[in-house]
């Protein structure tokens, strides 16, 4: 008689917990397909970004800085490192590269344009 009154009582917890379980699912599913955010006043706004690609090799780099007239444009045939090297264990080489938007390079070019003249 206990046997059959722990399984009734084992049965039941079972079933409460499996319930239990089913209902923290559908309102999880429920929180999750109502939510919503608002972002304020942003905006997302798609555009073309001019951007260069420049290159300076690791001997342009005296005592930590890079002369500007180092920086060179990266082509679609530019090889930035040497095609005759050894690749064994232990070669390493060196390139700096930088990102410039077209209105960085815009501006640089008016600086030595400026530069050029007063000089």
């Amino acid at each position: 008689m206990k046997t059959l009154k722990s399984s009734k009582k084992a049965l039941l917890l079972s079933l409460l917990s499996l319930v239990m379980c089913c209902a923290m699912l559908v309102g999880s599913t429920f929180a999750w397909f109502t939510d919503s955010v608002t972002s304020g006043k942003n905006k997302i706004v798609a555009g073309n970004l001019d951007v260069e690609l420049e290159y300076a090799p690791a001997s342009a780099a005296e005592g930590g800085t890079i002369a500007p007239e180092a920086w060179q444009k990266v082509e679609s045939t530019t090889n930035l490192f040497d095609e005759q090297a050894l690749w064994e264990p232990g070669h390493t080489e060196y390139v700096y590269l930088r990102v410039l938007t077209g209105y960085y390079a815009q501006l640089q070019g008016e600086v030595r344009q400026r530069l050029q003249s007063l000089l």
